[in-house]
């Protein structure tokens, strides 16, 4: 363990330095490369230094000097030729227009209108980072163009080029198609290919050729004699395809590595000039005569669709059904590795996939490339089960996915969103150098966890996903001597995880610094400013205070760029932070839902049916059964809201306690367990197990003043041959009242428990504690055993039958501490059931609300009555404003007066009543016998309180006798 820790931290100061030194060597080489540029002859370079001079901005967006020395292996003097190079072509293939952009096709760039109309033919296709489609039958004849249109129409080609690294180090991939034989211009190869070798940093890694089956051999020979000196490359890179129909063109191509989606329709691809190319025209700027975006479609459609019948009309919200057709067959080339976990949650989760990261999402980042965002969302779901593990498949919400820690992660602080811009966008902030754990690995995996929250967040915002995040670090140089290595190693860890599987495009990042003033400062901005750029790979810009007026400038900075003052960082005197974050995110969860305890709201029952669904049938037998013959009963939602009140929103502790639940239901009820739970004799319960019920040896009694539910055990009523099974249901069925007050899912319920035979207490133990309470949503609050010592004699002897050894017996067989955990659990031996009365009224009971066994004022009639509001409520019957106040005692739901009624649900209704009538008439003899055991009971106690009082009285008397006796006449 110390070993891998150490090996651990010493990879993580490698990853440090590592980022450290890239910063200083690419500065050292931007340094070396001007040193070079200034050993040029002034005259070689003087189109270079008149664009520094006029447009310095284009000179670093256009032609980017890293590019330049990536693609001369970091030879300063060949990149720098190269770029001097570049300047000088292109002032000489464009004139006075080569200072303005190359990449505008809206008519005010570098391009004229008839560059532009030679573009939108769509003969030369970017389709993807590197790929380049040619498609020779839809360019115009050659006599109808200008050779320096068509160069110009080259160079803007190779500048798209040229913006992609990957072209300057790998090399790009062309396909050219030849529907038709048309002839090239030499002089236009010529010049096109002196261009491409000498000024742009672009490699070609292939050239495909795509044949009709009876083109001719003599042009084909011709053909690759052009290309060859067109591109300046040998033919050995060249692959030529003779293809009758483009789904042979497709099959021959995917093998070199080239996507569907970055293949025209006329290859068998999935790229459609009418919807990807209207999109890349729009994006850099083309506009129609009428000047609209349906112009423009109409437009550049009306040429580009010549080189196939198909047309997308189908095109909504930049994704259309073409481009997701394209998406599944880039998913079906991936690996099954690769993609195993996405796999999994669309077979379990298909929901979930399609609402918190649904695939026309990441499409649209990738710019509808197929390929790279079915990579990016298989590598969001391998992240997310990394991370989540179990939980990955629940929904991203504080109480489902995050887990127990959630709430925690979101309040420390190190990630949480602000107010948005004036603009729409979200805007993030990050407190990085805060730390959530002293685990790295936790650590890490609280903030992997934050990232996939976060991101939840940004994807339901659309004009984020469109134009962007802003994002706001806060640095302190306080905290910077406290920077430990393995926080860097995280951080970049979680960078390289966020541009992996994120479809979120950074829309600038602003680095808040709080400055002391000291020499240090200059280095460690350096430091942070490559740090921040190498992670999040956009523009990164700093700003830094000290002070009260750097502060107020830095607020005003940010009023400009849409973010008010009122929106930032309360750290920098904003009124945003963690805890009103977490805040605003507990209202969004818990939005329209009011319980007494937890709340619960509709996301954590989803959560819950996710969960249920991922767990193995042969786990949930029972459930499946039940869902199948009565599914208002399995998936009735007040049931399962009980089970997340009581796991605390814990969605797969809650799925895996209510499969559990059923199966005791089935082991218990049999064939009867899909029935509702009452005691109507129509549901679970059979007419033995109501019997056992109406002895009330099981009554439940009036809430106690702080809410709870009480539950009073007294097994002293049982007959010995009463069915442990009916038994063991009966419980089952009172547990499940106790489940409908919400207190008893948090606090618990209250249990009243009088002694009585050793032998109850074991079957006791074993139904209640070992098989029915642990897959019940509810908690034993505090256990009261009650025990009577009529003769208190009795307690000053322990041989083995006295009450104190009775109960020392009890509470060793029913191990309370260990079934029902922290519970206060109170003993009480009353000398009377008067003793016993105070006792309990000590612990906030009343004498209205218990037995008579203790000396409440409930009797056996009361019981009866009990039973019969709770059949009343169970078979929907409506119960009058006096009955109602007794059920109110009982947290018994009052049934609705149904004012309309069918001649049908009349005819039922008296049939009911007609029951509970019968039953009520049935019951009369026990209710007798029962109130003369009262009877006795009192008169028992009157009698011994009489005996007692007499023994007293006798005891005064023999004194005063004594004392007669003793007194001299």
């Amino acid at each position: 363990m110390f070993y891998a820790a150490t090996q651990n931290q010493q990879s993580s100061q490698d990853d440090v330095k590592a980022a450290i030194s890239s910063f200083f060597f690419q500065r050292r080489a931007l340094e070396q490369l001007r040193d070079s540029l200034t050993l040029i002859p002034l005259q070689k370079q003087s189109a270079y230094r008149e664009a520094l001079v006029r447009c310095p901005q284009l000179v670093e967006t256009e032609s980017d000097p890293m590019q330049f020395l990536h693609f001369a292996n970091f030879n300063f003097w060949s990149a720098a030729e190269r770029l001097v190079t570049y300047w000088e072509k292109r002032r000489e293939v464009f004139g006075e227009r080569a200072f303005l952009p190359l990449l505008d096709l809206s008519g005010n760039g570098a391009l004229t209108a008839e560059d532009v109309q030679l573009i939108v033919t769509g003969s030369f296709l970017l389709t993807a980072e590197d790929t380049v489609v040619v498609d020779r039958s839809l360019e115009p004849e050659c006599a109808e163009l200008s050779i320096e249109s068509q160069i110009r129409r080259n160079v803007f080609l190779y500048q798209l080029l040229a913006q992609h690294q990957v072209v300057a180090m790998q090399g790009c991939k062309f396909v050219v198609r030849y529907k038709r034989f048309k002839l090239m211009d030499q002089r236009v190869a010529a010049k096109s290919s002196e261009i491409c070798t000498t000024a742009f940093p672009i490699r070609i890694k292939a050239v495909h050729m795509v044949f009709a089956a009876d083109f001719q051999l003599g042009f084909i020979q011709n053909a690759v004699s052009l290309l060859c000196k067109l591109w300046g490359m040998s033919s050995c890179n060249l692959f030529l395809h003779h293809c009758e129909t483009p789904e042979l063109a497709l099959m021959k191509l995917v093998p070199h590595g080239l996507l569907p989606s970055a293949l025209p329709l006329s290859l068998g691809g999935t790229y459609n000039l009418g919807v990807d190319f209207v999109r890349f025209l729009i994006k850099l700027g083309f506009t129609s005569r009428s000047g609209n975006e349906s112009s423009v479609m109409c437009d550049a459609s009306s040429i580009s669709l010549t080189s196939s019948t198909h047309s997308d009309h189908d095109f909504a919200g930049g994704v259309s059904a073409r481009h997701m057709e394209s998406f599944k067959e880039a998913m079906n080339l991936l690996p099954d590795t690769d993609k195993s976990a996405y796999l999994l949650a669309m077979q379990r989760v298909p929901d979930l996939v399609e609402d918190e990261s649904p695939p026309t999402l990441f499409m649209e980042f990738s710019d509808c490339d197929a390929w790279a965002a079915a990579t990016r969302l298989c590598n969001y779901w391998k992240h997310r089960f990394h991370v989540f593990g179990d939980r990955a498949l629940l929904p991203l919400t504080l109480k489902g996915a995050m887990g127990p820690d959630g709430e925690k992660a979101a309040g420390v602080g190190v990630h949480y969103l602000l107010q948005n811009d004036k603009y729409g966008r979200t805007v993030w902030c990050a407190e990085s150098f805060l730390k959530m754990d002293s685990d790295p690995e936790v650590d890490y995996n609280m903030r992997a966890k934050m990232y996939f929250y976060i991101a939840s967040k940004i994807f339901k915002n659309p004009n984020s996903v469109r134009n962007g995040v802003i994002g706001i670090p806060l640095i302190s140089e306080i905290e910077i001597p406290l920077i430990d290595p393995r926080w860097i190693a995280n951080l970049i860890r979680s960078g390289k995880m966020f541009k992996e599987c994120f479809p979120i495009r950074p829309a600038g990042t602003q680095v808040i610094y709080k400055s002391s003033g000291g020499p240090l400062s200059n280095i460690v901005i350096s430091i942070f400013l490559r740090l921040y750029s190498s992670l999040l790979g956009d523009p990164v810009n700093i700003h830094v205070y000290s002070d009260s007026q750097s502060l107020k400038q830095l607020q005003e900075k940010f009023e400009a760029i849409g973010i008010t003052k009122e929106g930032l960082p309360k750290k920098v005197g904003g009124q945003q932070g963690p805890a009103e974050f977490l805040s605003r995110q507990q209202r969004e969860e818990n939005r329209n839902i009011s319980s007494v305890a937890t709340e619960v709201n509709k996301s954590a029952i989803k959560a819950m049916r996710t969960a249920l669904s991922c767990i193995q049938d042969g786990s949930k037998v029972a459930y499946l059964e039940a869902a199948n013959k009565c599914p208002n009963i399995a998936d009735q939602e007040s049931v399962w809201e009980c089970f997340l009140r009581f796991t605390d929103c814990d969605a797969t502790k809650a799925a895996t306690m209510y499969a559990n639940y059923w199966e005791v239901r089935k082991e218990l009820f049999g064939d009867r367990a899909v029935l509702p739970l009452n005691q109507t004799f129509e549901g679970v319960l059979e007419r033995k197990d109501v019997a056992v019920l109406q002895t009330g040896y099981f009554m439940q009694l009036p809430c106690v003043e702080s809410g709870e539910s009480v539950l009073y055990v007294d097994g002293t009523k049982l007959q010995r041959s009463s069915s442990s099974l009916s038994r063991a249901r009966c419980k089952f069925y009172m547990l499940s009242i106790m489940a409908e007050n919400p207190l008893s899912q948090t606090r618990g319920f209250n249990l009243l428990y009088f002694l009585s035979d050793p032998s109850f207490d074991r079957v006791f133990k074993d139904h209640f504690f070992e098989t029915i309470l642990p897959v019940m949503p509810i908690r034993v609050n505090h256990v009261h055993v009650l025990a009577l010592n009529m003769n208190s004699r009795d307690a000053s002897h322990d041989d083995g039958h006295s009450v104190e050894a009775r109960l020392k017996e009890t509470m060793h067989i029913l191990d309370f501490q260990r079934s029902v955990g922290l519970c206060s659990v109170d003993a009480h031996i009353g000398t009377s059931r008067e003793d016993l009365l105070r006792r309990l009224v000590s612990h906030g009971y009343s004498k209205e609300g218990l037995p008579k066994t203790v000396f409440g004022e409930l009797s056996f009639d009361d019981f009866v009555k009990w039973q019969e509001l709770r059949v009343r409520y169970e078979w929907g019957l409506f119960t009058n404003s006096r009955e109602q106040e007794q059920s109110s005692k009982y947290l018994i739901p009052r049934n609705k007066l149904l004012l309309h009624e069918e001649d049908s649900e009349k005819v039922e209704r008296k049939r009911r009543m007609t029951i509970i009538l019968s039953r009520r008439k049935r019951e009369r003899e026990r209710m007798s016998l029962e109130s003369l055991q009262e009877e006795a009971m009192e008169q028992t106690d009157r009698n011994r309180k009489l005996q007692r009082q007499n023994e007293v009285l006798q005891n005064l008397l023999e004194k005063a006798n004594d004392l007669i006796k003793n007194t001299p006449l």
